[in-house]
């Protein structure tokens, strides 16, 4: 019979990656899995490009190796622990540690496909029930600069891209943790310019054709 090749093409599409779904993307656009045309755009949220020194210290958590219930609630809401493997976290974490293989073929794929980004610099961020938890693990993990909690600024931000703390700026470095940017809590009490990320996020998606969330 006649082979059908399916058109991978992503067209008239905003597409929303936030923390892992970044490199899960870029990876498929790496390897030719689908393609973005110039009508798509890619906004990038709290990417881990270089990893997260988090992901090897999160075990710790899954193991209860760790006294702190504040953590212990964390791995639960966020989901870190396979409750099928007892004391080891989702396989998908491992893509996350900072010496994985393959993680710096993803960046110049994010540097020519990423329409505009997002990353936080506050691990306690806008205030809710998961600023002290992401706080605590921030200081546990001790990234050795500012970070979201689970993402330091320095793997979130593409080299080359002028990340503003304004949510004007295409690339907009706000004072948000990880929970913060997928706007679970809105944009707090506190209506300041680098702490609002879905207003920053409402902005770019208005008058999408079709908006798709990684």
């Amino acid at each position: 019979g006649n082979l059908i090749f399916a058109d991978t093409a992503i067209r008239d599409t905003v597409v929303i990656t936030h923390s892992m779904g970044n490199l899960i993307f870029a990876e498929a656009l790496r390897q030719g899995t689908c393609s973005l045309e110039n009508t798509s755009k890619w906004i990038s949220i709290q990417a881990p490009w270089q990893g997260s020194k988090a992901a090897p210290w999160v075990s710790n958590i899954c193991s209860n190796h760790t006294s702190s219930r504040l953590l212990r609630w964390l791995a639960g809401e966020l989901q870190y622990c396979d409750p099928d493997l007892p004391g080891q976290v989702y396989r998908g974490y491992e893509s996350l540690r900072p010496d994985f293989p393959g993680l710096q073929n993803l960046i110049p794929v994010a540097q020519a496909n990423v329409h505009r980004a997002l990353c936080g610099s506050s691990a306690y961020g806008l205030q809710s029930s998961y600023s002290a938890a992401l706080e605590a693990l921030a200081l546990e993990v001790k990234y050795g600069e500012y970070s979201d909690g689970m993402v330091s600024v320095s793997s979130c931000t593409l080299p080359g891209a002028s990340y503003e703390g304004h949510y004007t700026a295409p690339f907009y470095m706000a004072q948000i943790n990880h929970v913060d940017g997928t706007c679970r809590v809105g944009d707090g009490i506190i209506k300041k310019a680098d702490r609002l990320p879905c207003e920053w996020l409402s902005s770019v998606v208005q008058n999408a054709t079709e908006t798709v969330f990684v």
